[in-house]
C-alpha cells in the first residue's frame, strides 16, 4: 500500500512539473507594468507626439486595470511610398494601473492576438515581426494601403483583440479576450 501512494505521488509530482514547465514556455511575452503612468511617460517623447489616445478600464475577477491605447503616425522611408498610398501608425497598448483582488495573483500581461481595418478605403498589414515590448507597453507597427478614394477627412475604424493573463507564481492564466475599436482620423 505504502509502495503504490509512493509511485503515485511521484508520477503526480513529475507531472506537475512537465506542467509547469509547458505553461511557462508557451506562456506569452510578459510586459512588467507596476502601476506607471504610460501616456506621461511617451508624451515626453518627441517621436510620439502628436497621437490619438484613450483610456479603458477592464474588470476582471482576479482584478482591474487601467488601459491606454493609441495611435501615432510613423514615419515611412520614400522609397517605400507608392503614389502617397501608404501609411505607417504604430499603435500603443498599455496599462497604466491594475488593482488586484486576488492574493495569488502578482499582475497582469497582455498580448495582442489581431489587429483589422473593416473599412471600403483602407486596407491594414502588419509587417511579420509587427510588435514588441517597451517596458510597460506595446508598440504594434502596421500599415494602411489605400484601395479607395477616401473623402479628404475619413473616420477610419481599426479594431483591435488582445488577451488578458493573470500573472501567478505558477504562469499566466487567460483570464478575459477583449475587443476594441479606435476610430482614426485620416486626413488626405
Amino acid at each position: 500500500m505504502k509502495r503504490h501512494t509512493k509511485s503515485f505521488l511521484l508520477i503526480f509530482i513529475f507531472s506537475l512539473i512537465i506542467l509547469l514547465f509547458l505553461w511557462q514556455y508557451y506562456s506569452p511575452r510578459s510586459l512588467n507594468v507596476m502601476g506607471k503612468d504610460t501616456f506621461n511617460k511617451l508624451t515626453e517623447m518627441d517621436s510620439f507626439y502628436p497621437w490619438y489616445f484613450e483610456y479603458k478600464t477592464i474588470n476582471t475577477y482576479a482584478g482591474s486595470l487601467r488601459l491606454i491605447l493609441g495611435i501615432h503616425p510613423g514615419y515611412i522611408n520614400a522609397s517605400k511610398l507608392v503614389q502617397g498610398s501608404l501609411y505607417l501608425y504604430t499603435i500603443v497598448l498599455g496599462k497604466v494601473s491594475e488593482n488586484i483582488s486576488l492574493p495569488i495573483v502578482t499582475g497582469f500581461t497582455i498580448e495582442i492576438i489581431d489587429v483589422t481595418c473593416n473599412d471600403v478605403y483602407f486596407i491594414i498589414e502588419c509587417p511579420t515581426n509587427y510588435w514588441w515590448n517597451m517596458d510597460d507597453h506595446i508598440l504594434l507597427k502596421i500599415y494602411l494601403i489605400k484601395s479607395e478614394n477616401p473623402p479628404k477627412e475619413h473616420i477610419l475604424p481599426i479594431t483591435i483583440k488582445f488577451k488578458i493573463y493573470a500573472l501567478m507564481p505558477i504562469g499566466y492564466l487567460p483570464i478575459q479576450t477583449i475587443q476594441h475599436t479606435i476610430h482614426l482620423k485620416i486626413n488626405e
